[in-house]
């Protein structure tokens, strides 16, 4: 608790903080003595910077958490693009090979049944050439029939093969297409993946952490600045006091200082009883 004689002090410094504050509402700063007002211009201007990079930290506080957010939440929402883009390409070649794999497993059947009528109009072109040479008219004549026949199907079978494998090569090109997307996309979430876990955010934070450090390094050069300007403010009373500066109404303020400064004597006095 304080004692009588701080309470003095403190009221007699902020009287005198009072009569430099009129003086200064009044514009009678010209009637301080010259070193105390540069003191007092100089401690206000002290404040004033120290404010100012104050502000200036506290906006890049701002800008950098700003940054941080709206960086990770792009981010986010590119991850849940490129998911999507991701499923849509994989639902797209599923639906794709699905409907190729029963063509392909048709053209094998055809290319198998192709072959086999091929190998069946060779040996029937070895009989006809049998029956040429035995001059075997009516063997000859069945033979050729057979080889018609026989061409005739091939022919067919050779336009179904091309048929399949036109289809097939119509649901390849899209297949490869998204396939070669899929692999894209999937690179681009893993490096964004990549980039949400990694070090970026912890970099930010140190950045951070070092703003915020040096934001409470000038709340304190900041504070002491104005407990300066207080004690500057106190030397103007006091050099306006001391010099019985004449003013209307800055005289009013001296009775109440004489009253307590004569307070402050006694209790001094009695101290030392």
């Amino acid at each position: 608790m304080a004692t009588k004689l701080e309470k003095a002090q403190d009221k007699y410094e902020q009287l005198l903080r009072d009569l430099a504050e009129k003086a200064i509402m009044l514009e009678q700063l010209q009637l301080v003595s010259d070193g105390v007002r540069q003191a007092l211009e100089q401690a206000r201007e002290s404040v004033a910077d120290r404010r100012l990079e104050l502000e200036f930290i506290e906006a890049e506080i701002a800008r950098q958490e700003e940054s941080s957010q709206q960086n990770r939440e792009e981010l986010e929402q590119r991850k849940q693009e490129l998911e999507q883009l991701i499923e849509e390409r994989s639902g797209a070649i599923d639906v794709k090979k699905s409907k190729m794999a029963p063509l392909t497993k048709a053209l094998a059947g055809a290319e198998y049944d192709f072959k086999f009528a091929d190998k069946g109009m060779t040996l029937e072109r070895q009989k006809y050439d049998k029956a040429k040479r035995t001059d075997d008219h009516d063997a000859l004549r069945r033979h050729q029939e057979n080889l018609k026949r026989m061409k005739i199907d091939i022919m067919k079978r050779r336009r179904q093969m091309d048929d399949l494998k036109r289809q097939i090569a119509k649901l390849e090109k899209p297949i490869k297409e998204y396939q070669q997307e899929l692999e894209e996309y999937q690179q681009e979430l893993d490096t964004l993946q990549a980039r949400l876990d990694d070090s970026d955010d912890e970099q930010r934070q140190q950045l951070l952490e070092g703003l915020q450090q040096q934001r409470k390094h000038k709340q304190g050069e900041l504070q002491r600045a104005e407990l300066l300007v207080q004690d500057r403010l106190a030397d103007v009373g006091e050099d306006l006091f001391e010099r019985r500066v004449r003013h209307p109404v800055l005289e009013k303020y001296y009775p109440d200082i004489d009253t307590i400064a004569r307070v402050i004597d006694e209790l001094m006095a009695e101290d030392k009883k």
